[in-house]
């Protein structure tokens, strides 16, 4: 092995690479793109309210029987307003067809019907039916969902509250607690009681964040960190399916074989090349997405765990260069061996985990993104800078991945050898 040839190759790929349009856009000009979109489609705006489009049917013939009836329910809606912006915007429909039609259309995110003798219901003190359908796509449909059904849930909720206040009163007004008292039974015991009967959970929900996840800025540090591992991955691919096949295509493979060079130091050479254009890769993420984006990274230079995910990243940058050698015995063209790369990149880049949260894959694709080594360590990057785990989060799986990550650069070496010899006979 000789270092001299080891350099001169590494920096003959990485002005090869510069050259190399098409993988020079996957490994810095695409995810760039990816971060852009990320930020603009995933990230949460300080400022953004969503307006929740709402039809209304009022098959309701006591409407006008009652003051407190369905149209006050609609009207409450009406006046609901986040930073003077209105929250609900109500539209009438003369039937059930119509506004359904409308909903299929996408004119409205939900419609309520009220039924016969609903405000009678309502007014009288007994259970107020009614329908909600609720359209839209998956994701709006369930915001759409979870805003009315809560503004209903805390409305039955102060109904239920003001019902019970209501009969407490009548039986004050008819002298029933001097019967209560003779089994020493207080009207606060008694209104403890229907209290619980009308609200028999009373509970609080609050939001607990990590640090590093509690701000807009932060959570584009998130998507940051996701572009990382899509780096990862183009390069290791490019650079492990293009490994001979440029050389062939260039011309400079004919003077190599004729030379006194092992086909190992060239590869070394490319695998250190790579590392380097990688390394570069992610400055110019990290600084796009501080500098453009305003994302921000939490990263520790004095904690063992955080200098500890250095080598890891560069065994998931083995493990890919593995998989692109393992690509190159098949291609026979540089322009194969990209498309190859590319083609091969994107669904795991989608599908492991990488750049989608796991629980939002399918459960044969979760499994995946639990195979795939490069997943894992993203993973894992992400437990320690965002949710501030230690060394615990590393420690337990890192002699896993060095021999999972390193199988697959050996097997890519293997398949590295039949490319060269094939070549050779050539």
């Amino acid at each position: 092995m000789r270092f001299r040839q080891i350099l001169a190759f590494a920096k003959k790929d990485l002005i090869e690479f510069s050259r190399e349009y098409e993988a020079l856009f996957w490994v810095i000009v695409f995810p760039i793109i990816f971060l852009a979109i990320a930020v603009a489609l995933w990230t949460p705006s300080n400022g953004q309210i969503i307006t929740v489009k709402i039809g209304v049917v009022y098959n309701d013939n006591t409407i006008s029987l009652y003051q407190f009836n369905a149209t006050t329910i609609t009207d409450i809606l009406s006046k609901i307003e986040v930073k003077n912006e209105s929250v609900f915007n109500i539209y009438e429909y003369k039937n059930v067809s119509s506004g359904l039609k409308s909903l299929r259309k996408g004119d409205i995110d939900t419609l309520i019907v009220f039924p016969e003798k609903f405000s009678q219901n309502l007014t009288y003190g007994f259970t107020a039916f009614f329908d909600i359908y609720v359209g839209g796509d998956i994701q709006r449909r369930q915001i759409v969902r979870a805003m009315v059904t809560q503004f209903f849930l805390e409305f039955s909720d102060i109904l239920a509250i003001n019902r019970t206040e209501i009969s407490l009163k009548f039986l004050s007004y008819y002298g029933i607690e001097k019967y209560f008292e003779k089994t020493n039974i207080s009207m606060e015991m008694i209104r403890a009681y229907w209290y619980g009967i009308a609200r028999p959970l009373n509970f609080t929900v609050k939001e607990v964040l990590p640090e590093t996840l509690s701000t807009r800025e932060s959570i584009i540090g998130w998507h940051t960190l996701s572009m990382i591992g899509v780096q990862i991955l183009y390069t290791g691919l490019f650079i492990g399916a293009l490994a001979l096949v440029t050389e062939k295509e260039t011309g400079t493979l004919r003077r190599i074989l004729s030379a006194p060079v092992n086909p190992w130091n060239i590869l070394i050479g490319k695998t250190l090349g790579g590392f380097i254009e990688t390394g570069i890769s992610i400055l110019i993420t990290i600084v796009v997405g501080i500098f453009v984006f305003g994302a921000k990274i939490m990263w520790n230079p004095f904690n063992p765990a955080h200098l500890l995910l250095i080598p890891l990243l560069i065994l998931g940058e083995l493990s890919t260069i593995g998989i692109g050698l393992i690509i190159s015995i098949f291609t026979k063209s540089a322009r194969g061996a990209s498309g190859i790369a590319s083609a091969t990149a994107w669904p795991l880049m989608m599908l492991t985990g990488i750049v989608l949260p796991r629980w939002l894959l399918p459960p044969e694709f979760e499994i995946l993104s639990y195979i795939l080594p490069l997943s894992q360590i993203i993973d894992i990057t992400k437990n320690i800078v965002v949710w501030n785990k230690g060394l615990d989060a590393i420690l337990p799986v890192f002699p896993q991945l060095i021999i999972s990550n390193i199988t697959i650069y050996i097997i890519g070496l293997i398949c590295y050898k039949t490319a060269y010899k094939k070549m050779l006979l050539t």
